[in-house]
């Protein structure tokens, strides 16, 4: 495993924080305004992340066969009428690497109606196809919560329920109160609460190849597959990918408003990024990419 360092930043907007977490041990923490160690920050879509993570479990556990099974097996809902055909043929694959189809702007219309609905599931499900599966990356939220509407039917538990068992407890984190949907099932692209502190360990488990001291929380080959591009060149399975033409390479967790966990394995270094801020101007990978990066490989 060897020894870590990370970079850990939180607070409010105009406040950039920075501390540092070396050989398992917080070695500096600042925070500013009303946050402390213990606030808890909306993360946004650094959820999908950890949902990612979610999955890989899944898979190992054999909860979810596989990425190519089907999302049909658990949502009968993609078989009702006014449901393009082509849906039958969307796979958990297709959900985590963002290649649906599915018609969707994010943060657009689409979103807004999504949330609005009285059943996300069947709202998803009903869009049109802009694309064939597995043809087309379009970014989602909606598609990232169909993951967790499975990962509760396959396991029969909640998706929080799940992670705490699976990925939290294994951490020696609680993390905040999960935002759900209508039908009480955790939003799989959004909403989950965490300290800046947690976010930090999460990092860290990935900076470690799913390993958290001895134990394998999350499968090693999963870490990795799903933390390099597919359908994009900066996109894998729920985590950004940062190349080195681009400032990296790093793999971060990101989300909207200042909300980033960004893993520099050349730096064995985790930066964690957290903000109350709800600005789409916060321009995080900015941040990363031009001081933080280059300032942890020094």
């Amino acid at each position: 495993m060897g020894p870590y360092r990370t970079a850990h930043s939180c607070g409010l907007p105009g406040h950039p924080r920075r501390s540092d977490v070396r050989e398992g041990s917080l070695r500096i923490e600042q925070y500013f305004g009303t946050a402390a160690a213990d606030t808890s920050f909306n993360v946004k879509s650094v959820t999908k992340s950890v949902m990612s993570a979610l999955v890989g479990i899944a898979l190992r556990e054999r909860i979810i066969p596989s990425l190519d099974t089907r999302i049909a097996t658990w949502l009968p809902e993609a078989a009702e009428p006014g449901v393009d055909p082509r849906v039958s043929r969307v796979t958990v694959r297709h959900l985590v690497e963002m290649s649906a189809g599915f018609e969707w702007e994010e943060n657009g219309p689409a979103t807004t109606a999504w949330l609005n609905s009285d059943n996300q599931i069947k709202y998803m499900l009903h869009l049109p196809l802009r694309a064939d599966p597995g043809t087309e990356f379009n970014y989602s939220t909606g598609v990232a919560h169909l993951l967790s509407v499975i990962l509760t039917r396959a396991s029969h538990r909640s998706t929080r329920e799940f992670a705490d068992d699976r990925l939290f407890a294994p951490l020696g984190l609680r993390a905040g109160p999960w935002g759900t949907d209508r039908q009480g099932y955790a939003e799989g692209g959004s909403e989950l609460q965490m300290t800046a502190r947690s976010m930090a360990r999460f990092g860290l488990l990935y900076l470690n190849r799913g390993y958290w001291g001895s134990a394998s929380v999350v499968p090693e080959h999963w870490t990795l597959d799903s933390t390099r591009p597919h359908k994009r060149v900066d996109y894998g399975f729920l985590w950004n990918y940062l190349p080195a033409e681009w400032g990296g390479p790093a793999v971060s967790a990101l989300g909207y408003g200042g909300q980033a966990i960004s893993i520099v394995p050349d730096a064995s270094t985790v930066i964690v990024v957290a903000s109350t801020a709800d600005n789409p101007q916060n321009d995080v990978m900015r941040l990363l990419r031009e001081v933080l990066i280059p300032h942890v490989r020094q």
